[in-house]
């Protein structure tokens, strides 16, 4: 369950590797464009990243191609307020405190442990999904094939055997029960696809020792068949649990060209897997992780050794 007491041993995965994302508080945030309103009551404007933004970004592996984002802010709930960058949302919160650490950091190093979910010293840490089925429009709900997805990830996560995590029930229910019933993080419908750089899902980084709070589907992916599903729910639990782009480097999964070789201090390889930040061998990879049927090699051994008790 949620355990915002828990220190958060800080610490980032990578078989694919983390986000970070843009400031509502920012001075030199500039709003260029005003989008419509969707489901859920939320907003979308393009916003024009400071500086600062853009390096607490790529400081943590996340490498926007343009210097403008989406922001979506929602009036019905909260915790939808940030921005989008792929298929990683970063809540202004988040943003804004890694600028601030990186503001205090009196080494490059200091903080590259920021996204790990905390675990107790002994037994493992139990964590709760709820998926979104009662909403006053059908429309705003998960439909059956979504739910079946989703229960098909949990326990494609749970047969990993992970030694200090496990997710040990899902639930279903409204907004305002999943968040009050604890659930630590809440699967969701979401119209992402009305955007200029479409995305059919977006997963939600670890903050404060809790793994990311959401993870939202756009309707469209009901079109999927269900493996297929299943995978993109697996990618985006995985940036809930920490885990990075694998190909965060090159992109080369969309068929990018990107070359990023700045020096990323706020992330940290984990041994046993591709190291490089150019690998596709991954459900974790930026593009297209329904090529693969479900984990790879790098999926399983991220996972395994990030959640086994021991520091690297």
């Amino acid at each position: 369950m949620k355990n915002t007491h828990l220190k958060t041993p800080l610490l980032v995965l990578m078989t694919t590797i983390l986000i970070a994302m843009c400031s509502c508080d920012s001075n030199d945030t500039d709003i260029t464009e005003s989008t419509n309103t969707a489901s859920l009551g939320e907003t979308r404007k393009t916003i024009t990243l400071s500086k600062d933004q853009i390096s607490a970004l790529q400081r943590r592996a996340i490498i926007p191609l343009e210097n403008t984002v989406t922001e979506i802010v929602s009036t019905l709930d909260p915790v939808i307020n940030g921005i989008v960058v792929d298929d990683y949302f970063i809540p202004y919160e988040q943003l804004n405190d890694w600028i601030l650490k990186d503001a205090e950091a009196s080494s490059a190093r200091l903080w590259i442990r920021e996204e790990r979910v905390s675990f107790p010293a002994r037994g493992k840490r139990n964590l709760v999904i709820g998926l979104l089925t009662d909403t006053f429009d059908p429309e705003d709900a998960l439909t059956s094939k979504q739910v079946n997805a989703a229960r098909t990830a949990v326990q494609r996560y749970n047969a990993l055997n992970m030694e200090k995590l496990r997710y040990v029930t899902v639930v279903e229910g409204s907004l305002a029960d999943l968040i009050n019933g604890d659930a630590d993080t809440i699967i969701q419908p979401m119209d992402l696809l009305n955007s200029d750089r479409p995305q059919s899902a977006l997963g939600f980084f670890p903050t404060r020792g809790n793994p990311g709070s959401r993870v939202l589907l756009d309707p469209t992916t009901d079109n999927l068949n269900q493996n297929a599903l299943t995978v993109i729910i697996q990618h985006e639990l995985g940036h809930t649990l920490g885990l990075i782009h694998s190909d965060f480097r090159t992109r080369r999964s969309c068929q990018a060209n990107q070359r990023f070789a700045e020096s990323i201090s706020n992330i940290e390889a984990i041994p046993g897997t591709n190291t490089t930040g150019t690998s596709t061998l991954s459900i974790m990879r930026a593009c297209a992780p329904q090529v693969f049927d479900n984990f790879q090699a790098d999926d399983r051994n991220s996972l395994r050794r990030a959640y086994s008790g021991s520091s690297f």
